[in-house]
């Protein structure tokens, strides 16, 4: 398989065959590049893609791309193979063929051991962490082990991230600014053979942002009723002395008075209606996390305020990570108070 292209003369090319590496390329002199690769090509539809990559950054600032399709082959008609001649019975084993097998030497053991081919190093994935800050691009921290000095290309959903060089130790820590949208995403670390320039290694990690749950808009206290200031105001008129008072009508008039009924209570009875009436929620032991939620409103729905979203947290440590991630199906432990 053959690949040929034009470019900036000395950049790098980073050669990919449906989303998958390939291998890489410099860039000649005179502006052109040539590649080339022993390949199966499957049968259908494929795509190659050509990355250019900035080697100070090692972000991917160039792409290009091509597809390509190759034909079945028609289907060949079936040749009447001939019966095979019968084979003759195999001749009687003696006693001694028939007796327990001889010890085999350690020469025989050696060339009867498959030859099996050296493994290629792990490349693992420790923690990904990101620094949420709403619609803005926050901080993305990737840690992960390898083969000391192994370069490791970095993906985020199949899109060049960038790369890093495995410390001595066989650690690697990656860091950049970049805006994690909302939903299930993919990150991959591939190990460069910098002798072919393919990718002997690779490993994946998926995470998922959660959304905000929408905020829980708080009871409205109804407003009281005009009779409410009325029946006040008419408490001073009652607590006069008689003296002062104006003669009534009669006693039937007393008693159906408002203002009367009023004075004796000295509580007004719209204030006592409007008041909102609270009920305890019940509280679970652990709780599923369900699409849409966060510890910031799992303390708000079962201890009266976000704030204490760091008691959750502290509580989970072992299944928590990091408090911004959480995850559909996933149990908490809600603390007792």
């Amino acid at each position: 398989m053959v690949l040929t292209g034009t470019g900036d003369p000395g950049a790098r090319i980073l050669l990919f065959f449906d989303n998958g590496p390939l291998g890489q390329v410099i860039i000649g002199d005179d502006g052109t590049w040539q590649f080339e690769t022993l390949k199966l090509l499957p049968s259908g539809q494929h795509v190659f893609r050509a990355d250019r990559v900035d080697e100070t950054t090692g972000i991917v600032v160039g792409r290009a791309s091509i597809e390509i399709k190759r034909q079945e082959p028609a289907p060949e008609a079936a040749k009447a193979e001939p019966s095979p001649a019968p084979e003759p019975a195999p001749p009687a084993k003696t006693a001694e063929e028939v007796g327990e097998p001889k010890a085999a030497s350690p020469t025989e053991q050696a060339q009867e051991a498959p030859s099996g081919k050296p493994k290629q190093p792990q490349v693992l994935f420790k923690t990904v962490d990101y620094e949420d800050k709403g619609d803005q691009p926050g901080k993305m921290v990737l840690t992960g082990t390898g083969d000391p000095g192994a370069r490791l290309l970095l993906f985020f959903d199949d899109v060049p991230l960038g790369q890093v060089i495995i410390g001595g130790d066989g650690t690697w820590r990656f860091e950049i600014v970049k805006l994690l949208p909302f939903g299930r995403h993919a990150f991959r670390a591939g190990r460069v053979d910098e002798t072919t320039g393919l990718v002997g290694g690779t490993a994946s990690i998926g995470v998922q942002r959660m959304e905000p749950a929408p905020k829980v808009a708080e009871p409205e206290t109804a407003p009281s009723s005009p009779a409410a200031p009325s029946s006040q105001a008419a408490a001073p008129e009652a607590a006069r002395p008689s003296s002062e008072a104006k003669p009534s009508p009669g006693p039937s008039s007393q008693a159906t008075s408002p203002r009367v009924a009023a004075a004796e209570t000295g509580k007004p009875a719209a204030a006592e209606a409007a008041r909102p009436v609270r009920h305890k929620k019940h509280k679970p032991g652990v709780y599923t996390v369900r699409r849409g939620d966060s510890l910031w409103a799992i303390a708000e729905r079962f201890f009266g305020g976000g704030w204490h979203y760091v008691t959750i947290y502290h509580q989970n440590r072992k299944d928590i990570r990091n408090p911004r991630l959480i995850y559909p199906q996933q149990k908490v432990h809600l603390p007792k108070p």
